[in-house]
């Protein structure tokens, strides 16, 4: 009888614990599945880049004219894009004088570019 109180003892305090809930679910989570040029590039494209005085017409920049899926196709797949996005060295930094896009971003961007910068 004796015997079986260490076994009830750790049967019970094995059996409770103490999860965090954030830690079980946390908040915004970084979903790259499904990523779609229309929903996600497109977007980020047009709020950061194709904007008045950067990368629209009539005289964009050497980076081109991404107000259209095939200007932004062209330097997604020579790897401009992604040099620039990422910060790389030989790049030019973009968006040119604003802050890195997050890290959640720029990992969209490298899933579309290596499924081929789809127009979908």
């Amino acid at each position: 009888m004796l015997a079986l109180i260490p076994l009830l003892i750790f049967g019970v305090s094995s059996g409770c614990y103490y999860d965090k809930q954030n830690e079980l679910y946390p908040e915004g989570q970084c979903d790259t599945t499904g990523i779609l040029f229309s929903k996600y590039i497109q977007p980020i494209i047009q709020s950061n880049c194709a904007i008045p005085n950067c990368h629209v017409s009539p005289n964009p920049p050497s980076g081109g004219d991404l107000s259209q899926y095939n200007g932004v196709k062209v330097i997604a797949l020579d790897g401009r894009l992604l040099g620039s996005i990422t910060h790389n060295a030989g790049y030019s930094p973009m968006p040119q004088s604003a802050a890195k896009l997050s890290d959640c971003t720029i990992g969209k961007f490298k899933i579309w570019v290596a499924a081929g910068a789809l127009n979908n």
